[in-house]
């Protein structure tokens, strides 16, 4: 609750800097509905939100299957998908919410290809930065659970099996954050239809999959996790496949390339990282928490010095771009 407020305080305060003042549009606030701009937004709201509901749907159903798969299930999923979560709080929904304005200035100036290639680079970004953190979570995974978790009733097993579900849903991490910054730019471009009948048919399938894996196949709890982003990664390739129709130069073979890069430098950021890990596991501390403290911020450091490294090397230009946010960002501060 007081997140929430402070939320509310930071936006509110900018919003002031900025000359707004509220009394000026009590007509918006007492009937939005007369107001066509603010009706406009009203009726995109509803489907918007379904748009983005796929993945708390998805993890609902998960949860509803997971039920029966013993005891621990439920909470091995949810622990692992709140993990997941923290990079996409800070680098997808970030990315989303700086795609959206600008492209749509370019849409207010009837710009598509200036809105395309704005869209082009935000989901550059997402795989420069979201990538490596795939990596990281599937390869340092089970020492960020351990020394998060592992402590009183909470034991070793269930970090392994914390671990497996983690392994599996930063798999589709990458989709996750595409999703977030190509649902907006549908609303900006003033169609809801197609990612509410996307979403819809992402929940059907991830039921489907669940429901294949577990009571066909009878895998263990650890596939809803590779089922939900199975289908959030397709969900935003159909989702790309459609923008590509509609902003010219969004989706084309750079941005391809660009994906192929990332997954290298991803690979070589999380080969850093386990060959820390691999090596470190032959030394014995007293305190298992310091010990695993060392774990997690060697490997990390390890892997994002691998990525800038191989990124400089081979000339890929979000590599710089990130360290320029990130250089403006302490300067700020």
């Amino acid at each position: 609750v007081l997140g929430g407020f402070l939320q509310f305080y930071v936006q509110w305060w900018q919003i002031k800097r900025s000359g707004f003042r509220l009394r000026d549009y009590t007509k918006e606030l007492f009937s939005p509905l007369k107001t066509p701009g603010v009706k406009q937004v009203l009726w995109l709201i509803v489907p918007g939100t379904i748009g983005l509901a796929a993945t708390q749907l998805n993890i609902s159903i998960n949860s509803v299957y997971a039920t029966g798969q013993g005891p621990g299930a439920v909470s091995w999923l949810n622990y692992a998908f709140r993990l997941m979560q923290f990079p996409i709080g800070i680098f997808g929904v970030s990315l989303a919410a700086a795609t959206l304005p600008s492209v749509s200035r370019k849409l207010a100036l009837d710009d598509l290809a200036g809105a395309g290639k704005e869209l082009s680079n935000s989901l550059k970004l997402t795989f420069a930065v979201n990538g490596p953190a795939t990596a990281g979570l599937m390869v340092v995974g089970l020492p960020i659970i351990q020394l998060l978790f592992q402590h009183g009733q909470f034991t070793s097993q269930d970090s392994v099996q914390t671990t497996s579900a983690l392994y599996w849903y930063a798999i589709g991490l990458v989709g996750y954050s595409a999703v977030k910054v190509m649902v907006p730019v549908f609303y900006a471009l003033g169609n809801t239809r197609i990612p509410v009948m996307i979403s819809f048919a992402a929940v059907a399938l991830n039921a489907a999959l669940n429901h294949v894996f577990l009571d066909i196949l009878h895998l263990q709890f650890w596939a809803l996790a590779a089922a939900t982003s199975g289908t959030v990664t397709l969900n935003a390739v159909v989702l790309a496949f459609f923008l590509r129709r509609k902003l010219p130069g969004s989706v084309s073979f750079d941005l391809l390339k660009s994906l192929l890069l990332h997954t290298v430098l991803s690979l070589i950021s999380g080969f850093s990282a386990w060959t820390v890990l691999f090596y470190s596991s032959r030394f014995e501390t007293e305190s298992q928490l310091l010990f695993w403290g060392a774990q997690v911020g060697l490997s990390i450091f390890a892997a994002i010095a691998s990525w800038l490294i191989a990124g400089k090397l081979l000339k890929i230009a979000e590599v710089e771009q990130v360290l320029t946010l990130v250089r403006r960002r302490l300067k700020k501060s």
